[in-house]
């Protein structure tokens, strides 16, 4: 039943593995994230602003340097100016690609897209032996769709756990180059995208964006309310 339910999740994203390009949900408050874990000299923290979004029971800790869109944001919001695009234009990508916060570099070379890609599973979260399962359905599924599964691991975060997989897209020309982080919290499946437009493999500062972003994520103890 397990094995039934991993494939049925992968097929979600598979089909979901679309670039964001446009951003969601109203900041909680200012922080500064923690200096890089296990260097002994101090780092100059990085401001960030807490993004609570309702819909996942998450919050999620965005550096202050980035571009950043909401499902909730004024159609003055200079964010849109500087994508070059409109309010309704943003929500509608938003909704139909079930993205529920985006942020991007401020040249949009590269993004990081928070979606949800399925709910439901109320009884059911990833554990680290799942990786085996995950890896060979992953592999079959991607392969279909000219996708080639590169290293994954699974990611052990203070509140749930996480799969990680980094992808080549063969059928652009250069191949076009992803990672995520996908986890099941609360009832819902959720995955953290890093989009690269550079047309180059993911550098080490890329990877290590996209796991700065994944341990910023606190998720509710108390189950979210599905939403449609």
């Amino acid at each position: 039943m397990k094995k039934v339910l991993l494939g049925a999740m992968i097929a979600v994203i598979v089909l979901s593995a679309v670039p964001g390009r446009v951003y969601a949900s109203e900041p909680a408050g200012d922080i500064a994230s923690a200096a890089a874990a296990g260097s002994a000299a101090e780092v100059e923290p990085v401001p960030t602003t807490v993004y609570r979004v309702d819909e996942l029971g998450i919050e999620m800790a965005v550096p202050n340097d980035t571009v950043v869109f909401t499902r909730h944001m004024e159609e003055n919001d200079p964010a849109l100016t500087a994508l070059g695009t409109t309010l309704d234009a943003v929500q509608t990508y938003m909704e139909d690609n079930y993205i529920y916060l985006n942020f991007s570099t401020p040249d949009f070379s590269q993004e990081i897209v928070v979606k949800k890609l399925q709910d439901g599973f109320e009884d059911f979260e990833f554990a680290v032996e799942d990786k085996d399962d995950l890896d060979k359905v992953m592999t079959q599924t991607y392969a279909e769709q000219g996708l080639i599964l590169g290293n994954t691991e699974m990611y052990v975060h203070p509140q749930t756990v996480f799969y990680k997989g980094d992808y080549e897209n063969t059928n652009y020309d250069p191949p076009f180059y992803w990672t995520h982080y996908v986890t099941i919290k609360n009832g819902y499946e959720i995955a953290v995208y890093l989009f690269s437009y550079t047309k180059k493999p993911l550098t080490e500062e890329q990877h290590a964006w996209l796991r700065a972003a994944v341990d910023n994520i606190k998720f509710d103890e108390v189950p979210a309310t599905a939403v449609k």
